[in-house]
């Protein structure tokens, strides 16, 4: 199985806030049978972010839940229609483009940093992210995400 598809591709998001975003994002796991508990997974999730905020410069935000609520290693990507601001702490400009992680707790090592790496190198590349925001149909969207991880 791949870690993404073109059903966790979200493009035009509409949520208001941070915790809306990544409810409708983990929506798109449990939908696409990668979560074997949605609501342990979102709590991973809401943990790993009180620790430290995961928004970027460039108004990108990886949330990520290393859990056994995760049945297989998957991202799910999501344009936001309006930008939001991730955390009251942080002062990285608002997010506008998210990718969520689910990494069950047999692959939080190898598997996590494969996927990390990936898209931290994609997201330093202007075209790939430009590419993202401009992107009009899921189809082309994916052809930039399939090969994360």
């Amino acid at each position: 199985m791949c870690v993404i598809d073109p059903k966790l591709i979200l493009l035009d998001l509409d949520a208001p806030n941070r915790d809306t975003a990544l409810e409708k994002m983990a929506d798109a796991l449990d939908q696409a049978n990668r979560l074997n508990d949605k609501v342990g997974y979102l709590q991973a999730v809401h943990e790993r972010e009180a620790e430290f905020s995961t928004a970027f410069e460039g108004g990108v935000a990886i949330p990520h839940g290393k859990t056994d609520c995760a049945k297989c290693s998957s991202v799910v990507f999501a344009r936001l229609k309006q930008p939001i601001i991730w955390d009251n702490e942080s002062e990285e400009e608002p997010v506008s483009l998210i990718f969520l992680l689910a990494i069950p707790e047999c692959e939080k090592g190898e598997g996590h940093l494969r996927i990390l790496s990936s898209l931290a190198t994609s997201i330093m590349e202007e075209q790939f992210v430009q590419g993202l925001r401009q992107s009009t149909r899921v189809e082309d969207a994916y052809a930039l995400l399939k090969n994360i991880g």
